[in-house]
């Protein structure tokens, strides 16, 4: 479908429902519409597994759990169909089964060797209950626990490791199959102080602020086509609140905390709304639409951009259906890099000099085909791996932002300087029982980027891999002390 059409046909409908239709209703339109003509599956890459906590809190058994310091593994595995949980002393890479009361299915890290855990726990008599267990990663004993009757599925912690907020709506553009909720409550791990609010609206997005006891929390009001940030200074008790024009989503803030983007993906309404988080205050919407991501030095952030939207609101010509749209920070100027016909999924290399690009059904760039784009940011230059076409599912980058290593029933190695793609064969020769399988599936890398840990979901069994050798140097597990072995080839 023509995109100008496409903008068309969405300005048709907002005219024609306005009248008529719930606010809700109008949300669901537009998601349904949306989701059918533009076939979106673009945007920010949720996939880099790195150390420490996510945004929403590390999945266990799905994530391989690093802690930031790479000092501990943590994870879920079964053991005859019963779920148990372990933490790995790295240094020793000896198991410590962890005492749990109840069965997580999330965790965070918090300060001096603890870990934080979210149930949920039916009884007979009391129903479903939610809990946050307070455990040691050294010794597996858990010293506190908090019990809420509000439901929570998702925990994310400060960057002090002190304050953990809970709420129940993923950090998603996604339409989610967790129930809405207005509540929100806040943990203080020192303390041991609970703090629960609700609010008269849905609860979309949480995300701490850096470097301030503070946390902005996105509200989707009953207008379709506005949302309320509220900011909730934690040691004042206090909120401040604006709205913003446009849809509610994800909210991402630059690594400094003093910036933040709201840019929706489908909704009618989803320019990148920009925000100053020093003066709590809407400072204006670029014309482009989201997920947005900013680069981890802080000197731009990515969103995408319509041709119909460039032309309409900035008068910009392109020929493509949606572009790149490159924001430089912190003067809000920005610059086009055009795309094809449908959007990418990217992602962008700690040192901010990269942004890849790929997408799961292919035809994102006019020019180029299926596997994956690397676009160098200076220069705005593309160019495309070399290689077997793989997807950026599961992976990790390098900290000098020179490698990605990433599974895709393979294990595969990206030189992001020569764009040349890898396959590493790995003779399945341990005698672990993990052998290495030539397919892990989940991975993660060691704060200083020389080691690789490799395993599959629901699993207590690794494989070492060193980074500046290529080869596989050991393994270890639950049931099996650290072993020796150096083994690989890349083909």
């Amino acid at each position: 479908m023509n995109i100008m059409k496409e903008k068309q046909i969405v300005n048709l409908l907002r005219k024609t429902f306005i009248f008529y239709a719930t606010p809700t209703l109008l949300l669901i339109l537009s998601a349904i519409f949306v989701i059918g003509c533009f076939g979106l599956d673009g945007g920010k890459n949720t996939e880099e597994s790195k150390p420490g906590n996510r945004e929403d809190g590390n999945r266990l058994g799905v994530d391989l759990i690093l802690s930031e310091d790479g000092k501990h593994l943590v994870t879920r595995y079964f053991d005859n169909n019963t779920k148990k949980f372990v933490s790995f002393d790295l240094e020793t890479f000896t198991p410590v089964e962890m005492d749990l009361d109840y069965l997580p299915d999330r965790m965070v890290f918090g300060q001096n060797g603890l870990g934080y855990f979210l149930s949920s726990n039916y009884d007979i008599n009391d129903g479903i209950s939610y809990w946050v267990e307070e455990a040691s990663l050294n010794i597996g004993i858990v010293f506190r626990k908090w019990k809420f009757s509000n439901q929570y599925s998702f925990l994310s912690m400060d960057n002090t490791n002190r304050f953990i907020a809970l709420w129940n709506t993923p950090q998603s553009n996604s339409i989610s199959t967790y129930p809405e909720t207005n509540n929100i409550a806040i943990l203080d791990t020192i303390s041991g102080m609970v703090v629960e609010h609700s609010f008269d609206y849905r609860v979309v997005d949480i995300r701490w602020i850096k470097n301030k006891d503070e946390i902005a929390i996105v509200l989707a009001t009953d207008q379709p086509d506005e949302t309320e940030i509220k900011f909730y200074k934690i040691f004042e008790n206090s909120f401040r609140s604006i709205k913003v024009p446009n849809c509610p989503s994800s909210l991402e803030v630059s690594p400094d905390g003093t910036l933040a983007m709201l840019a929706p993906t489908q909704c009618f309404i989803d320019p990148v709304s920009v925000i100053n988080l020093e003066q709590h205050k809407f400072v204006g919407n670029l014309p482009g639409f989201g997920p947005v991501v900013f680069s981890e030095d802080g000197t731009y952030a990515v969103a995408f951009a319509r041709q119909f939207d460039l032309l309409e609101e900035a008068g910009i010509q392109t020929e493509t259906g949606y572009s790149l749209l490159f924001i430089d920070l912190p003067n809000l100027s920005f610059d086009v890099m055009e795309l094809g016909d449908s959007i990418p999924i990217y992602t962008i290399t700690p040192n901010g000099q990269i942004v890849l690009l790929y997408s799961k059904y292919g035809n994102f760039h006019n020019t180029f085909g299926d596997n994956i784009v690397i676009v160098d940011v200076n220069g705005r230059h593309l160019r495309q791996a070399s290689g077997p076409d793989i997807w950026l599912s599961e992976f990790v980058i390098t900290p000098d932002s020179e490698s990605v290593y990433l599974i895709d029933e393979g294990f595969y190695k990206l030189n992001l300087l020569t764009g040349k793609m890898n396959r590493i064969e790995i003779d399945c020769q341990l005698d672990n029982y993990f052998d290495v399988n030539c397919a892990p599936e989940i991975l993660n890398i060691t704060p200083d980027g020389k080691t690789l840990i490799m395993g599959y979901m629901n699993e207590a069994e690794y494989t070492l891999y060193n980074t500046e050798s290529d080869k596989v140097i050991g393994s270890f597990g639950k049931s099996s002390a650290f072993e020796f072995e150096e083994q690989g080839n890349i083909l």
